[in-house]
C-alpha cells in the first residue's frame, strides 16, 4: 500500500522558534494523507508553548542550554558572548537560563510543579509522534525514485531534529524540577539524558543544513551552536559524565 507523504511543519528552526504559530500554523498537507500519515501533524496539534518555552527551549531546539547549578549565562535578553552567531546578526529572543525567568517569563511555572508536569507530558507526547513520523519517512525512502528519496530523508531528519528539540524542553523541565529540590543527582541524570539527545540532533543537522537556521538571526541551533551547548555542559559536569555517549554513535533519544 503506497504511503504518502505526511502533513508536516515547514522546517527552518522557525518552525520551532515562532511558536506558538509554529506547532499549529505552519503546516502544509505535502499530499493527501491516510490515517498513518498524521503523526507530525498530530504532534503539532499538541501543544502551543508558552512564553518560557516559545522565548526558551523552543526557540533553539536542542542548541538549547542545560545548566542546572552553573553560572547564569546571560544578563537580561542579550545573547552569551561566546554563543555562536553569523557575523551582523543578532539574536536577543531567548532566554538561556530556564531555572532564573526574567521579566515575568515562568514566574508562574516555578510554583506550580503541576504545570510543568502536565506540559511535560504533552512535550513527550510531542516527542513520541515526531518520532513515528521520521520512521515512516525513513521506511519509505528506499523505495522512492531519486527526487522523492532525497525529500524523504530530509523530512526524516525533520521529524529526528523535532523530536529532539521536544526532548530537550522536556529535559530543561525536569532538570528545573530536579534543581529546585537540589537534587544534584537527578539534574545529572538528566544532563547525560539531554547531552545525548543533542548529540542524536547533530546527525539530522547534517542531513539538512536548513534545520536550526531562523529568518531574523540566521544559524541559531545547527552544528555550531548545537557543539557549543555540548561544550558548556562537559564544562560544568565534566567530560568523564558523558563519555559513554561519546563513544555511542548513535545515541537513543529518550527522556
Amino acid at each position: 500500500m503506497r504511503i504518502t507523504a505526511i502533513a508536516l511543519c515547514i522546517m527552518t528552526l522557525s518552525a520551532v522558534a515562532e511558536a506558538p504559530y509554529s506547532f499549529r500554523n505552519r503546516l502544509v498537507a505535502v499530499h493527501r494523507t491516510d490515517r498513518r500519515d498524521f503523526a507530525l501533524k498530530a504532534a503539532a496539534d499538541d501543544y502551543v508553548p508558552t512564553d518560557e518555552n516559545q522565548y526558551g527551549p523552543c526557540r533553539i531546539g536542542p542548541a538549547y542550554p542545560f545548566n542546572y547549578f552553573g553560572k547564569d549565562l546571560q544578563s537580561g535578553w542579550k545573547a552569551p558572548s561566546d554563543f555562536p552567531l553569523t557575523p551582523g546578526f543578532r539574536f536577543d529572543i531567548c532566554h538561556f537560563d530556564y531555572g532564573n525567568p526574567i521579566r515575568g517569563l515562568g514566574t508562574d511555572a516555578v510554583s506550580l510543579e503541576a504545570s510543568e508536569q502536565k506540559e511535560i507530558e504533552l512535550f513527550e507526547s510531542q516527542a513520541s509522534d515526531y518520532r513515528q513520523g521520521a520512521e515512516i519517512f525513513r521506511q519509505i525512502a528506499a523505495s522512492l525514485p531519486d527526487g522523492r528519496r532525497d525529500e524523504a530523508v530530509r523530512m526524516a531528519a525533520l521529524g529526528e531534529y523535532l523530536t529532539c528539540a521536544c526532548l530537550t524542553a522536556v529535559h530543561v523541565k525536569r532538570g528545573r524540577i530536579a534543581w529546585r529540590k537540589g537534587d544534584r543527582d537527578g539534574v545529572l541524570c538528566l544532563a547525560k539524558a539531554e547531552y545525548a539527545n543533542a548529540k542524536a540532533a547533530l546527525a539530522a543537522v547534517e542531513t539538512d543544513s536548513r534545520l536550526g537556521w531562523l529568518a531574523s538571526s540566521d544559524y541559531t541551533g545547527s552544528r555550531a551552536q548545537i557543539e557549543w551547548k555540548l561544550r558548556k555542559m562537559r564544562e560544568l559536569y565534566g567530560s568523564a559524565t558523558f563519555d559513554e555517549q561519546e563513544k555511542r554513535i548513535r545515541p537513543e533519544m529518550k527522556p
